[in-house]
């Protein structure tokens, strides 16, 4: 599922006027319809109560004894009114025959106008395509609601055919006098709950390819709708509430829809009825209104994958900062909102707290967006060092109302199944709740102490120690406070250092080993810890953290050592200074700054460095924090995918970023 392309996602907020923001939308549509021809739009600018009126008013009538609903029946060769369930075959339209489709319709077109029908194509033996459209008297105002979402849809699709004149490098009105006397239909779709098992290879929709020069959805994202893209892979259902517009972009300046819908296994439950509007510009506006409980049938063959997943990013210290960046420039992600504490933050744009430029969207201290049933995954930044209590309460509360969660906090769930009883219960009844899941990770601990050492062991021989080291100058590391009250660097040498207690080893780096141990198949016989501390020969001085005095404490040492069979096989070491001429007699970091070590004693002894320099943020420090917050940011895809509860760092060690991957 990881490698597959997903559809796009994009904000239109902005877009139909000059600026960044209409550039950044061209330049996705242009991508968006060349590689899939489909495309998923926020920021429409369609009111929220004109979608509401017609789902509305598609439901009553659908509601309406059969009796009543065939008062509106169309004669043959009239594409206007009511048809019943299983009369129409949509498969057929691409050479296939299946079973009648699970389906009943009500369309409508803007024909009631003689002269629009003039326009449109009417003459002498066409009467009946350019026929007036056929009104039930129940809903009272169906025909009011029906011809004010009309209205808004074909004001959208003048907007997205302008948009993609200009991604064919055209001018913004090429296609303006093309769709002038378009024949656009506006159909509403209803899947009611059925009463027999399907036929085999029957579905609710049949798999199909829509005419015209675009289409456009509105779909409440409940299991059914596929896209197949050109290579014929099938993508999921869109996210809830959006609008769909499907077209194909060619350099010949013609505009090819390719849009097929198949139905998923999954059916929704009986008494509920979602919405997903489709629009044509070109041929044909379709409103699907569906109830939850109705299920469909398997769906063509071919593998289906998650569609964009809409994410909040929660803090915007050293760690989600770089997150930020990693979910902006993730093709399958997102960025759905930013929560922010500092109130000198709030309103201000995401991209430039992240330091990337704008991103249209502004950083907000009010944690609802986090709540938010649209909202997929949140990237949970905050440091719990100072305030765990709340930290795992805000968790615990997204996780509950529906969003799952990953983060560098919380490490005793770095390794579940070691996780303490009442830590673990609590966030399995969140997840149990929201139907969600967590997954806690980073680089030290992290990454870089579980899934690459045991990715080594493969290319290994003879293995006898597993030894993984962070050889670092904290200097670089912006967190005044947990460099001194944490690390104990400034400090007297009589001071307790919270990170080197036996506490604490025991609940940030013994996890990592119980990690290890899972994965190579042995039960450790104990975990030993051991720590040194030197002091500075000279006082330094560091911007934006402050003077550290000759004397206080400079230098730290600790392992964290995993006992198999009487012998040290697995052992995590810190080498850390605040300056480097501090503790000279021990292993240094080159490069400077600092870097990861995975070494495999065995045949042959491997040595494996990792090493980071963020371009927005440089220095080994911020390097390190970058992959930290890109290891969970890239592993939102199969979280979100995971059984609800913790996810082990094993259940995800193949998880591979092709979103994050750029060809031009």
């Amino acid at each position: 599922m990881e490698g597959r392309p997903l559809v796009p996602l994009l904000d239109l907020t902005g877009a139909f006027e000059s600026g960044h923001a209409r550039d950044r939308v061209v330049d996705a549509v242009r991508v968006a319809c060349e590689e899939l021809g489909f495309l998923v739009v926020t920021g429409h600018g369609v009111p929220d109560r004109i979608v509401g009126d017609a789902e509305r008013a598609a439901r009553g009538f659908f509601a309406l004894p059969l009796e009543e609903k065939l008062r509106c029946a169309p004669t043959p060769g009239i594409h206007r009114g009511y048809i019943p369930m299983e009369s129409t075959t949509l498969a057929r339209a691409s050479g296939k025959e299946t079973p009648p489709d699970l389906c009943e319709v009500f369309s409508v077109n803007r024909f009631d106008d003689p002269d629009a029908a003039r326009r449109a194509g009417l003459r002498e033996g066409r009467e009946a395509f350019f026929a007036p459209n056929l009104w039930p008297a129940q809903p009272a105002d169906l025909r009011q609601v029906f011809e004010a979402y009309y209205a808004a849809m074909e004001g959208l699709a003048n907007h997205l055919l302008g948009l993609m004149a200009l991604a064919l490098g055209l001018d913004e009105d090429w296609f303006d006098d093309k769709v002038r006397n378009h024949v656009t239909s506006l159909t509403a779709n209803h899947y009611p709950q059925l009463e027999h098992p399907p036929a085999p290879g029957q579905l609710r929709r049949g798999e199909h390819t829509d005419w015209g020069s675009l289409t456009i959805l509105h779909h409440d994202g409940e299991p059914g709708l596929q896209v197949r893209s050109l290579d014929g892979g099938q993508r999921r259902r869109p996210p809830r509430h959006r609008l769909l517009p499907a077209a194909g972009l060619r350099r010949s300046h013609r505009v090819h829809p390719h849009l097929h819908v198949a139905r998923r296994p999954a059916t929704p439950p009986a008494d509920h009825v979602g919405g997903m509007d489709r629009v044509d510009a070109g041929a044909d506006h379709r409103l699907t209104i569906r109830p939850e409980a109705d299920r469909a049938p398997v769906a063509p063959t071919g593998q289906t994958v998650p569609m964009a997943r809409r994410v909040v990013v929660w803090g915007t210290g050293n760690v989600g900062r770089p997150a930020i960046r990693a979910v902006a420039t993730h093709r399958d992600l997102e960025l759905a909102g930013v929560v922010v504490h500092d109130p000198a933050k709030v309103g201000v744009d995401a991209g430039d707290l992240a330091g990337i430029g704008p991103l249209g969207l502004a950083a907000t201290d009010d944690v609802d967006v986090a709540h938010d049933p649209d909202t997929d995954a949140v990237v949970y930044a905050v440091n719990a060092d100072f305030r765990p209590v709340e930290c795992l309460e805000e968790a615990l509360g997204v996780l509950a109302a529906g969003a799952n969660v990953v983060s560098t906090a919380f490490h005793p769930l770095l390794h579940p199944p070691s996780a303490p009883t009442g830590l673990r219960s609590r966030v399995e009844a969140a997840c149990a709740e929201g139907d969600t899941s967590i997954f806690v990770s980073g680089i030290d601990p992290g990454w870089v102490m579980d899934v690459l050492p045991l990715f080594l062991t493969g290319m290994a021989a003879g293995v006898d120690e597993i030894r993984i080291q962070e050889l670092a100058n904290y200097g670089g590391y912006h967190q005044p406070r947990a460099l001194r009250d944490l690390c104990g660097f400034g400090n007297p040498m009589d001071y307790r250092v919270p990170m080197l207690d036996d506490a604490a080893l025991h609940m940030v780096w013994a996890p990592m080993l119980r990690v290890l141990a899972d994965g190579l198949g042995v039960e450790l016989d104990d975990i030993a810890t051991s720590t040194d501390r030197r002091p500075l020969e000279r006082t330094v001085s560091i911007d934006g953290i402050g003077e550290f005095e000759a004397g206080t404490q400079g230098a730290f040492r600790f392992e964290v050592t995993g006992h198999v069979a009487g012998q040290p096989l697995l052992v995590l070491e810190h080498v850390t200074r605040i300056d480097d001429e501090c503790a000279l007699d021990w292993p240094q970091p080159d490069p400077g700054g600092g870097f990861h070590r995975v070494v495999m004693s065995g045949h042959p002894r491997l040595t494996v460095s990792v090493h980071g320099e963020d371009p927005v943020e440089p220095g080994a420090a911020n390097g390190g924090n970058a992959v930290a917050a890109n290891r969970i940011v890239n592993a939102i895809p199969a979280v979100c995918e995971a059984l609800p509860g913790p996810v082990h760092p094993l259940d995800l060690s193949t998880v591979v970023a092709a979103g994050q991957v750029r060809w031009s």
